[in-house]
């Protein structure tokens, strides 16, 4: 395991090249599991619930509370994974791509001053 970062502890984590995870920590109150990957051949392995182990462990070290984590909505594997470990969902991120939203502005609210 690696810390990196300086007031707030950034941590990123490897297991023998099978997986990965990087996360971040706001005040030692939260932390966001920014990225968790697993190797394709390694899936299904416990390597993911091992990583999140170990993750659990660095964040219990810094008195983290809470621990937040993001996937893509519609992602049965991601969100299956979450969900055996606890994980709910409490926020819903929405996005659109910069170009689309000019298009809607243009043709909605075209002459609103």
């Amino acid at each position: 395991m690696y810390r990196l970062g300086h007031r707030n502890p950034v941590c990123l984590v490897q297991t023998t090249g099978n997986g990965y995870a990087r996360t971040s920590c706001l005040a030692n109150i939260t932390a966001n599991i920014e990225l968790l990957f697993v190797r394709e051949a390694y899936r299904r392995q416990a390597v993911g619930t091992k990583l999140v182990l170990i993750l659990c462990e660095f964040f219990s070290s810094q008195g983290v509370q809470d621990i937040s984590v993001r996937y893509v909505v519609g992602s049965s594997e991601g969100e299956g994974f979450w969900t055996r470990l606890g994980f709910k969902p409490r926020i819903v991120t929405a996005g659109v791509k910069r170009q689309r939203l000019k298009e809607i502005f243009i043709t909605k609210f075209r002459g609103i001053t």
